[in-house]
């Protein structure tokens, strides 16, 4: 999982593309499954299979790209690359799942600091 992590970060600027969307879509759907496997303590205290702080980062990042693969302007679009309509429904969903996962985690047991949460 964490090397599929640094993969999908080199992709980070082609997340709304074709290439970059589909390693984060390969990311998210590989996370979400994980975790409906791992308990919290697994999570949390034995750092399966990020540190907190990765986890804050991971958090953030999908936050961010799921606000704009909603809300993305025309001209954000072109200059990410990716389709008219903006990223593909199955990364949209993939990227809204896990990010529900990781939120509902953070709800039970607090890692993102509270106001920034997930």
């Amino acid at each position: 999982m964490p090397r599929l992590w640094q993969l999908a970060l080199l992709h980070r600027p082609t997340w709304g593309g074709a290439a970059g969307g589909a390693v984060l879509w390969a990311f998210c759907a590989a996370f979400s499954h994980l975790l409906v496997t791992l308990d919290d303590a697994e999570l949390f205290d034995g750092a399966r299979p990020f540190g907190l702080e990765t986890l804050r980062t991971i958090c953030t990042a999908l936050k961010q790209c799921a606000i704009s693969a909603h809300w993305q302007t025309a001209r954000e679009r072109a200059a990410a690359g990716s389709a008219p309509g903006g990223p593909p429904a199955a990364l949209r969903v993939a990227l809204l799942r896990l990010t529900q996962q990781l939120y509902d985690r953070d709800a039970r047991r607090p890692f993102m600091g509270g106001a920034q949460a997930c």
